[in-house]
């Protein structure tokens, strides 16, 4: 159930949250004023700094603690009556300070909560997309493309001769290479694009809504950028690259995966150093499939 409300939470506009945890503060201060020093309902405050931290972290948690601090001094005036001033002050300077401390630590586990989760979908040496998320994020989008008939590209991308560089300069070399690839992606992407390490020297690449012409220009330019890359550097690699594009996704995300990874062994297999690409029409077409090969020089 409480993983449920923090993915509940998490969905949720940050300012909606903060305005739904500043409510909470009114609601309590209320039942806190008519209930007066009878019952204590100071705890209860916690739930809206803890709202407050956890979806707007600890800056917003700290405001919420004060809001609710001040709540308790006008709800509990008649404290100051009955016991004097001193005493309604000392109690709301040990209530903020309890205030304070929950929205710091429930801050500080949120931000390693979203570490935990960043390490669980990432690849830690490249920083891109592990094959978990990326299937993830790719069966979210092709039901999306699915749903409103919006065309989506797939692309699989080998490292030519990779094992050579691991071999002749050491696996440091090699970790160099993977990363700088990773960066060249990355930095010639839409932000929309999504990028993952499938494993050893192989890449995939999700662009949402891209159709065939868009998909042709945008690896090709990813395709020189590489090889510029692989020539700076000296290193004796080249790419092979499989792209299909689907103007309407298939049924099965594993499909379109398999179909990129396909195509690249096609090219991989062949003369390397070159991209297929394929075009997939939506159900109901009459054109057939095609499938073109381009090989850099």
């Amino acid at each position: 159930m409480l993983r449920t409300l923090l993915r509940f939470l998490a969905r949720q506009p940050k300012g909606l949250v903060l305005l739904l945890a500043v409510a909470l503060v009114f609601f309590i201060f209320a039942v806190d004023y008519v209930t007066g020093t009878d019952i204590a309902v100071f705890l209860f405050y916690w739930i809206p700094i803890a709202l407050a931290a956890w979806r707007g972290r600890l800056r917003s948690g700290i405001l919420i603690a004060l809001l609710c601090d001040a709540s308790y001094v006008a709800a509990n005036y008649r404290i100051a009556a009955v016991s004097g001033p001193l005493v309604l002050y000392w109690n709301a300077a040990i209530r903020l300070g309890s205030y304070v401390i929950t929205a710091a630590l429930v801050a500080e586990v949120k931000l390693l909560f979203d570490r935990l989760h960043e390490l669980a979908q990432t690849d830690p040496l490249t920083g891109a997309y592990n094959a978990r998320a990326f299937y993830r994020i790719a069966e979210e989008e092709r039901a999306r493309g699915q749903r409103y008939r919006h065309a989506l590209t797939v692309a699989y991308m080998d490292i030519d001769n990779f094992k050579t560089v691991n071999d002749a300069h050491g696996h440091g070399t090699g970790d160099a290479l993977l990363i700088a690839v990773a960066r060249t992606l990355r930095s010639h992407l839409r932000r929309s694009d999504v990028l993952a390490r499938m494993g050893g020297d192989e890449f995939a690449i999700l662009l949402p809504e891209a159709d065939a012409r868009s998909a042709r220009q945008a690896f090709t330019k990813l395709e020189d950028a590489l090889r510029a890359l692989a020539e700076s550097q000296g290193w004796p690699v080249t790419f092979s690259i499989g792209v299909v594009t689907y103007e309407v996704p298939p049924g099965l995300t594993e499909t379109m995966v398999q179909a990129a990874d396909h195509l690249m062994y096609s090219v991989k297999n062949g003369t390397k150093n070159g991209i297929a690409f394929a075009v997939e029409p939506g159900p109901g077409s009459a054109q057939r499939g095609s499938s073109s090969v381009s090989s850099a020089v």
